[in-house]
Order: structure tokens, then C-alpha cells, then sequence
């Protein structure tokens, strides 16, 4: 599990930066996506956000794209684009995101960009925010650079120590009772 989170994190790494974490103050969806996309193009040369907001509102009238009860993860291809963008934001207060549902949404990450990458970046995004505690991690961050950090830097050599002894005392019954057959397999 740590390799594949890992390479997520280093997928992602390329689409990221600090300047594009926003602590939103926006309750209502259609602020928040206006934050993240008017963040988007203040910190990116070249970008429309007449265009990008359009591109953006017209993926989220499909369907909605929150994907799990706290993570929404609004997205939209743009021809002639190089490359994509993620920008990330947190509500402290949580934002208000479907009509149907009262559940309010604390991370919101805006996925604009190139038609090439685009279906692969969205992958990489949903299998990262899928990995042990990232979402608790991420919710419970203080700050921008906190929240960077956590989803661009691999896991410390002593986390996956802690990984590794965690999976090893979760099995440690059935790793012992392997060890003993194969011992008594040996002698015979």
C-alpha cells in the first residue's frame, strides 16, 4: 500500500503548489468553486477564468462531483491546454454542496486541464484520497503549507516503519502459526 501511495504523491506532485491551496470562505458551492478558480488563474499565466468557469460548471451539471461525504472533486478538460492544475481548498465551516444532500464538504479539489492527462490525474487524486488517514490528515491540517506537505511528500522512512509494525501486529497470530508449520514441516 505504501509503494501506491507514493507514486500517487509523486503523480500529483507535478500539479500542485502552494500557491494553489486555498483556506475557503465560502459556504455555498458556487463561491467556493469561484475561489478556487479565480485562485487558479491569479497563480497560473495564461488562463481564462470565463472559460474555465464555464468548462467547470458544465462537468458539474452532468452530475455532482462531490465523491465521498466530506471530498468534492469539481474537474473540466480544456482544449489547448499543456498541462493540468489542481488547486485545493479547505473550509474550516464546510461548504454547502448539493441541494440533496446536507452533509457539508471540507476539502473541495479543483482539477482543470489537458485532455491527455486528465482521466489519469483524476485517478491518481481519488486513489491518494483513498489512502490510510489522508482525508483525517488533510481535515485536521493547520495551514496552508501543512496541507501541501501532506499531499506532496512521501511518508518518513519511520512512518512506513510504523506501517510495517502495525500489519506485522495485526497478523502477528497468523505470521506465527506460518512460522510454526513451516518449523514442523523442516523437521520432518
Amino acid at each position: 500500500e505504501w509503494l501506491r501511495y507514493y507514486y500517487w504523491i509523486m503523480l500529483i506532485n507535478r500539479f500542485i503548489s502552494p500557491e494553489r491551496i486555498v483556506l475557503l470562505q465560502a459556504t455555498k458551492k458556487e463561491a467556493a468553486l469561484d475561489e478556487l478558480i479565480n485562485t487558479l488563474c491569479a497563480t497560473t499565466e495564461g488562463l481564462d477564468t470565463a472559460v474555465i468557469s464555464k468548462a467547470v460548471w458544465e462537468r458539474e451539471a452532468l452530475f455532482s462531483t462531490r465523491i465521498a461525504p466530506a471530498i468534492a472533486v469539481p474537474h473540466a478538460q480544456l482544449p489547448g491546454i499543456q498541462t493540468s492544475y489542481i488547486v485545493v481548498g479547505k473550509s474550516q465551516d464546510g461548504v454547502q454542496y448539493d441541494a440533496k444532500n446536507d452533509q457539508l464538504v471540507h476539502l473541495v479539489f479543483l482539477l482543470v486541464g489537458s485532455m491527455e492527462n486528465h482521466l489519469n490525474l483524476l485517478s491518481g487524486l481519488a486513489r491518494l484520497l483513498q489512502a490510510n488517514d489522508i482525508i483525517d490528515s488533510l481535515l485536521a491540517a493547520n495551514g496552508v503549507h501543512a496541507i501541501y506537505k501532506l499531499l506532496t511528500e512521501e511518508p518518513s522512512f519511520s512512518q512506513q516503519e510504523n506501517h510495517v509494525d502495525e500489519i506485522i501486529s495485526q497478523h502477528a497470530g497468523k505470521i506465527a502459526d506460518d512460522v510454526h508449520i513451516g518449523a514442523g514441516l523442516a523437521q520432518r
